[in-house]
């Protein structure tokens, strides 16, 4: 089937008079952008009308008039009508929640996408989460979430005016809650939804950096991808920022990477990615689509092919079980995306994001646009690492060249995936977390002090930025020493942490020295209190010494006689009092002073010095350690090392 069969479609043109017309609009008249994405809504039921009008006669000046009657409100909108001076009182349990970065969430999809960042970022986090969000999940401790409930903000919007009500009750809700919280920052993915942008306006009336994050590549970048008002905006790689930043002119883009794993090659498939049919999609260019699949697995019966519905368009009845008829034919909607990645080597879609996202997993696109006026952007051949073709001739034609000469494509794609996406998996999402900490420091807990007590539990220090993973009180900041540290580097003078490295493991240990190295200043000192190793190995070894014996009775009695239903022999509490030391108490990985020296010398430390509890040569670590208050005096003694680590 040629597309040509069907005749000129106006797609393009459509989506192009749409924007013109809502650009004007919302100028004229004042508004925030925002206003422009509601009313394209009106644009989802009058594309085909508006296709069959033009290829009927109608000339492209009545075209116009045309959408503006429709898309146009028969009622006047002002400013005030969508930014409203009202603020509404918020629970007090959500006053507890401010001095965060807050990440909105619209449905599931985004969760899903976020929670690597959600899981790494290490600082207070609230989750601003739609109706449609529902977790399955254990947040980290530092991580809040809080549905948003618009029933808030009804009450006092007056008008029934369905379009103006919906926009004020969002207003309303959401500037309170800016207001009310003093955000460090709004953290959106992708960023063409109402509440995202909303969010955004918002935030830079209030001086809060707004990020939006790259999710996807729409390719046809229609209103609600244009104008977009966030400060900030995070991009897989350089090449995208320009392509972004074409239609959008506010945000300052910077390149961090894939924040998702690429995993090695599986199979040799081809795939294709099936979309709903909307935008400069319709239903006879979606069969078309279905029809080149099964075309494919007839002519290439002993490779595999696979389907990937949308997930909010899937395929009727009929069209599934003639596809599952078909041997070498799968279906691969329940794979996840990087498996279909995996294993594919062609992707073949409309204008999917996939077909750039495949980039970074060594496959190489195909865009199959039987339209008549479209091209998938960016030109995939221009660029050299695949084709846009607009029939099954050409498709097949473009198949064969690149089986034949698949190594010019794989080396074509290794030179493109440098310029697209800057790095991947944890390099790329460390990559974020480190700009999201420098877009929206973090603004509270007296970090101007410049010393920072990490695993503070009960010991709160004044004059320090007192941190730990559980959260005792208001003083306390909540982080995750085994993650990066949402410090800027050279943040810190002194750095001191009491019995909490040996709680985590070896990778979070190593994770640990290294940000203490990056966020102390030149001459920083860090400054740690453990058990020591060689401690319990002379307990086992020599525990008739009176100090030794002394402390095996005292543990056993005190930590674990209440578990233990038998007598025990005294000669055997070594056995009971060093296991129960490794394992109680969440305790991970003990060192001895060798040991740990030499960790922090592999992670940058160049001087090292073993000090007494208590005693330093700087004033600001003397009679920092507290142990001694949970344990004898004694006992802390024997089983507690010091050690000062000097960045200088």
């Amino acid at each position: 089937m040629n597309s040509n069969d069907l005749g000129r479609d106006y797609y393009v043109e459509f989506y192009a008079l749409v924007d013109e017309i809502l650009a004007a609009y919302i100028k004229v008249n004042e508004l925030p952008a925002y206003v422009a994405t509601v009313l394209f809504e009106r644009s989802y039921n009058i594309k085909e009308e508006y296709n069959k009008e033009r290829s009927e006669g109608m000339s492209l000046l009545e075209g116009k008039e045309y959408l503006k009657e429709r898309l146009i409100p028969n009622f006047q909108i002002e400013r005030g009508d969508v930014v409203s001076d009202t603020i509404i009182p918020m629970p007090k349990i959500l006053l507890s929640l401010g001095s965060r970065i807050a990440i909105y969430l619209y449905n599931n999809r985004q969760l899903k996408y976020l929670l690597p960042l959600i899981e790494e970022i290490n600082r207070p986090l609230l989750l601003l989460c739609e109706q449609s969000v529902k977790f399955d999940i254990e947040l980290p401790e530092y991580v809040q979430a809080i549905d948003l409930d618009y029933a808030l903000a009804q009450r006092f919007v007056a008008t029934e005016n369905p379009l103006i009500k919906r926009l004020s009750t969002h207003f309303i809700l959401l500037n309170s809650l800016l207001r009310a919280l003093a955000l460090e920052g709004v953290i959106v993915l992708e960023g063409c939804h109402l509440q995202e942008q909303m969010l955004a306006e918002i935030a830079t009336s209030l001086g809060i950096p707004s990020i939006a994050i790259q999710q996807g590549w729409p390719s046809v970048m229609h209103t609600m991808f244009r104008r977009l008002p966030y400060t900030h905006f995070l991009t897989w790689g350089d090449a995208f920022n320009s392509l972004w930043g074409e239609y959008n002119h506010r945000p300052q883009y910077i390149a961090t990477g894939y924040p998702y794993p690429v995993k090695a090659k599986l199979s040799d498939a081809i795939s294709f990615f099936l979309q709903s049919p909307l935008f400069i999609s319709n239903e006879d260019y979606y069969k078309q689509m279905i029809e080149l699949a099964v075309a494919t697995a007839e002519r290439f019966p002993d490779r595999k092919i696979y389907v990937r519905e949308h997930p909010e368009f899937r395929l009727s009845n009929d069209w599934l079980s003639k596809l599952r008829n078909i041997p070498n034919l799968k279906i691969v909607t329940d794979y996840s995306l990087n498996d279909v990645f995996a294993c594919s080597e062609i992707i073949v879609s409309h204008f999917s994001s996939s077909l750039l996202e495949g980039i970074i997993h060594h496959c190489i696109p195909i865009s199959f646009d039987p339209t008549t006026d479209s091209y998938y952007w960016p030109n995939l051949e221009s660029i050299g690492i695949g084709y846009s073709v607009k029939n099954f001739t050409e498709f097949f034609e473009r198949i064969a060249q690149i089986l034949s000469r698949k190594d010019c494509y794989v080396e074509s794609l290794s030179v493109q995936q440098k310029r697209f996406f800057k790095d991947y998996d944890k390099k790329a999402l460390n990559n974020q977390i480190r700009d999201i900490n420098k877009i929206a420091p973090i603004h509270n807990h007296n970090i101007t002090f410049r010393k920072l007590n990490i695993g503070c539990g009960r010991n709160l220090m004044k004059g320090w930025l007192n941190a730990d993973l559980f959260c005792g009180s208001s003083e306390t900041f909540q982080m995750d020493g085994s993650k990066l540290f949402p410090f800027a580097d050279s943040s810190f003078e002194y750095i001191f942490s009491e019995h909490m490295f040996e709680h985590l493991n070896l990778l979070g240990q190593q994770n640990f020295m290294s940000e203490c190295y990056r966020t102390l200043s030149t001459n920083g000192v860090l400054r740690l209190a453990m058990p020591d190793f060689d401690f319990l190995i002379n307990l086992v070894n020599n525990p008739e010494e009176e100090i030794n014996k002394k402390y095996l009775e005292w543990s056993y009695e005190r930590f674990v006689s209440k578990n233990v239903s038998f007598e025990v022999i005294p000669s055997d509490y070594p056995v009971y009092v060093v296991n129960n030391f490794m394992r109680d108490w969440g305790h991970r990985f003990i060192h001895n002073k060798q040991s740990l020296m030499q960790l922090g010398k592999s992670l940058g430390f160049k001087n090292v010095r073993v000090c007494k509890i208590e005693i330093s040569e700087y004033a600001e670590l003397c009679n920092c350690e507290k142990h001694q208050n949970e344990i004898p005096d004694w006992a802390n003694n024997l089983e507690t090392m010091v050690i000062e680590f000097y960045k200088s």
